[in-house]
């Protein structure tokens, strides 16, 4: 899966996919959710889409680990080598409150296995 920050992720448009051309795209979710927000969500085995609730287009995605995925060229590995390199990248990397939030890459991690 290749994430483009604030465009796309693998051949989803955010701001533009809706439901159907996500599951078209996709295939069928094996679950679909509504979290605390009232966000509904589509989860897949490796990742898990999100809708804006006003115009039921992509609005946020999630890699989840062992995901093979690529953003500005850098592997997910859910590592600190990850870490390094996307804090490299993004070049103002933040904590907060736990939080590594690098707005650049579009990147928010709570924690890293290594």
């Amino acid at each position: 899966m290749i994430v483009e920050p604030y465009k796309s992720f693998g051949p989803l448009s955010l701001g533009v996919t809706n439901r159907d051309e996500c599951v078209m795209r996709l295939s069928k979710p094996k679950d679909i959710r509504i979290n605390r927000e009232g966000v509904e969500e589509y989860h897949y085995d490796g990742f898990i889409i999100r809708f804006k609730p006003e115009t039921h287009v992509v609005n946020e995605c999630t890699v989840l680990p062992k995901t093979v995925a690529f953003i500005n060229n850098i592997e997910f590995t859910w590592d600190k080598r990850f870490l390094r390199l996307a804090c490299e990248y993004d070049g103002a990397p933040q904590d907060l409150y736990g939080f590594i939030v690098l707005r650049r890459l579009v990147v928010h991690q709570l924690n890293f296995d290594q």
